[in-house]
C-alpha cells in the first residue's frame, strides 16, 4: 500500500541526500507508525552517524529507548 510506497521513496532519497538529519527524522516517525520502533532506531542512529548534533533525531531515539 501507500506505506510501502513511502518507505521506498525515503530509501531513494536517502541515496540522494544521505546527509539530511530531517529525512532520517521523518522516516524513523513513519517506521514508528508503522509499528517498527526496531527498525526506526536504526534509522536515527543513521541519521545521528551524519549529524551527531541533531537534537530532533536526538530526542526521537531517547523516546523509543524510554518506550523499552
Amino acid at each position: 500500500g501507500r506505506t510501502e510506497e513511502a518507505e521506498s521513496l525515503f530509501v531513494e532519497t536517502l541515496e540522494i541526500a544521505p546527509d539530511s538529519a530531517k529525512l532520517y527524522l521523518q522516516y524513523g516517525r513513519l517506521l514508528i507508525s508503522q509499528g517498527k520502533p526496531e527498525k526506526a532506531s536504526v534509522i536515527y542512529h543513521q541519521g545521528l552517524a551524519k549529524s551527531p548534533d541533531d537534537g530532533a533525531l536526538t530526542l526521537a531515539l531517547s523516546e523509543i529507548s524510554s518506550k523499552n
